[in-house]
């Protein structure tokens, strides 16, 4: 705050400036001490009521700073106070979060125990699962193992039982065919109870594999060979068989001299294949 001069020592100061620059002035002596020292006392007055107006105005600036200076101090406590505030709100604040951040990291801990006890109850159950399962199939495996031993030995009881069957139904069907057969046959003057059965061993493995069985039936009429295949329903697996049995035939015994396929049925294109191999087809209305 600015200190101010009081009125006394201001005139002090301003009569011994004056006379001091009187006494520089001393070889122009224009005015008398006492005109001099009237000029002082007007001069006085001058100063007086200036110094008393610039009193005034320092007494109001020094109002307005000590207002600025109240008002700083009043604006920086309530800073300062808000400031306090924030700072405690702030440490509430970060106090509440780092409670919270511990909760979640406390409740992430036990979901993460709990997934990871649920995870392996889930790996012991899967693991007793498929021990069970394992055991089971191992248990259905040896039975069916059992069940295909037990069906195995039944069919091969059941082959010999059929192959013995097969034999005997197999000759009545093709001397059913050849009644059936019989006046296409006779207008070839061929005699159905002439005809012989026969069987061919392929021993050395000429044609088919070695010791390989078939038969055939037979008609030989004065030196005159007829190999003959009887079947109900012919395809030509049966007619590619017929000419390897030809083959074997001839290789056993002589060429024959004429191949014919006694069947009930025959598809055309069947048919056609054996008239190209030179096979007579004897077929059609059999009534």
């Amino acid at each position: 705050m600015t200190e101010l001069l009081n009125e006394k020592e201001i005139r002090e100061l301003i009569k011994t400036e004056i006379e001091k620059r009187f006494e520089q002035l001393g070889g122009e002596k224009k005015l008398t001490r006492k005109e001099f020292l009237k000029a002082i006392d007007l001069m006085n007055d001058r100063f007086e009521k200036l110094t008393k107006l610039m009193n005034q105005r320092f007494e109001a600036v020094d109002k307005r700073f000590e207002e600025n200076d109240r008002r700083m101090k009043e604006l920086i406590e309530s800073m300062n106070q808000r400031f306090e505030d924030n700072d405690k709100r702030m440490k509430e604040l970060i106090e509440s979060m780092n409670q919270r951040f511990e909760d979640n990291d406390k409740r992430i801990k036990e979901l993460i125990e709990s997934m990871n006890q649920r995870f392996e109850d889930n790996d012991k159950r899967i693991k007793e699962l498929i021990e069970s399962m394992n055991q089971r199939f191992e248990a259905v495996d040896k039975r069916f193992d059992k069940a295909i031993n037990t069906m195995n030995r039944g069919f091969k009881r059941l082959e010999v039982a059929y192959g013995s069957l097969s034999y005997r139904s197999g000759v009545r069907l093709e001397r059913t065919i050849l009644e059936l057969l019989q006046k296409m046959l006779l207008k070839r003057d061929i005699d159905i109870n002439k005809i012989e059965h026969r069987e061919l061993i392929d021993e050395k493995g000429q044609v088919f594999s070695k010791n390989y069985r078939t038969d055939v039936d037979i008609l030989i009429k004065n030196n005159f060979h007829y190999l003959m295949e009887i079947k109900y329903c012919a395809d030509n697996r049966d007619i590619h068989h017929f000419l390897d049995v030809a083959k074997l035939y001839t290789k056993l015994y002589r060429e024959p001299n004429k191949l014919m396929l006694l069947t009930l049925d025959i598809d055309p294109k069947y048919l056609e294949y054996a008239e190209r191999e030179k096979i007579e087809v004897i077929t059609g209305d059999y009534d």
